[in-house]
């Protein structure tokens, strides 16, 4: 697979480039945490309605929290997708590079190759 993109980055760019990287881009994985949400409501219930508001999500269970998590993070990242809001930036591994010049013995290699095969193909 490497070897295709090689050769993909190579034709587009070619000419301007003597060296080329290829990486695995990872898209980022930002989450909303449930248990900061359900902290500022409880805040924000204290600071408006004082001592009445003490007990107020105090009780949430895991399985509640589970359910907040996914279903808050579902619709946030529905919502990124929809308005153009995903992250444009990522985390790089793998990283490759490689020279023009290593293509081109490469690709002299492959022709080379491909001559003899059109030979045996023709049944010489």
């Amino acid at each position: 697979m490497l070897k295709g993109l090689k050769m993909d980055a190579i034709e587009c760019d070619g000419d301007q480039q003597d060296v080329f990287y290829i990486a695995q881009a990872i898209e980022p994985k930002i989450e909303i945490d449930p248990i900061n949400i359900i902290e500022k409501m409880q805040d924000q219930a204290i600071q408006e309605y004082d001592y009445y508001a003490f007990d107020y999500l105090n009780r949430v269970s895991r399985a509640d929290i589970a359910e907040l998590h996914d279903r808050l993070n579902k619709e946030f990242n529905d919502w990124q997708e929809k308005n153009g809001y995903k992250p444009n930036f990522y985390d790089i591994r793998s990283e490759e590079s490689f020279s023009i010049n290593d293509y081109d013995s490469e690709k002299r290699e492959i022709t080379k190759q491909h001559k003899q095969t059109d030979i045996y193909d023709m049944g010489c």
